[in-house]
């Protein structure tokens, strides 16, 4: 039998998100953190964003697509919901606070605000609210939906916990992220 550890090796290497790109999606990212910061403080003071990056960026599976592109994850989250705002409002001020950033118009998607950049990334800002001081769980604004409990952060934990140290399982499901990226069927790469 044929061993090919180090093509598989090999394979995750060319996976890996040049470190010029993860440099440019940082700066992005802290542009567009301000950029939500101040719009909140001026348009709606009551709200006061902070913000968690997740998914794959986070657990460290994530790709560069065959067309080398990537995305970053990172939740919106208010810790109160004053208002009591529905999640397409709260998804919309989010909209609006990353309006004009890039060259190209946001997209308000069912669970997420997407900025794209000319460099081969986005950025998905997903809106979470913890409605009142005693929610151990976020909820997740869905557009057009009522708000649903999501906890990526709990998730996160969780793969963590569960992951071995050698990153067999880092790998494992970074092949099959290439696998659906290859196959381009309706999964998710991010």
């Amino acid at each position: 039998m044929a061993d090919c550890d180090n093509l598989f090796k090999k394979f995750n290497t060319d996976l890996q998100v040049l470190k010029s790109k993860r440099e440019s999606i940082a700066i992005s990212d802290g542009l567009l953190r301000d950029r939500i910061r101040s719009y909140f403080a001026k348009n709606h003071p009551g709200y006061k964003p902070t913000f968690y990056q997740q998914g794959s960026s986070k657990i460290k599976n994530r790709i560069r697509t065959k067309d080398d592109t990537c995305d970053l994850d990172d939740g919106v989250y208010f810790l109160d919901n004053p208002d009591n705002v529905s999640c397409s409002t709260l998804q919309g001020w989010v909209y609006d606070a990353v309006m004009g950033i890039t060259d190209s118009t946001p997209t308000h998607r069912k669970k997420c605000i997407t900025v794209d950049y000319k460099a081969g990334y986005n950025i998905d800002l997903p809106v979470l609210v913890f409605n009142n001081a005693k929610d151990s769980h976020p909820k997740l604004a869905v557009k057009d939906e009522p708000f649903k409990t999501d906890d990526p952060k709990e998730f996160i934990q969780e793969f963590i916990r569960v992951k071995d140290s050698g990153g067999q399982l880092i790998r494992i499901t970074r092949f099959l992220k290439a696998w659906c990226d290859f196959k381009r069927q309706k999964c998710q790469v991010d």
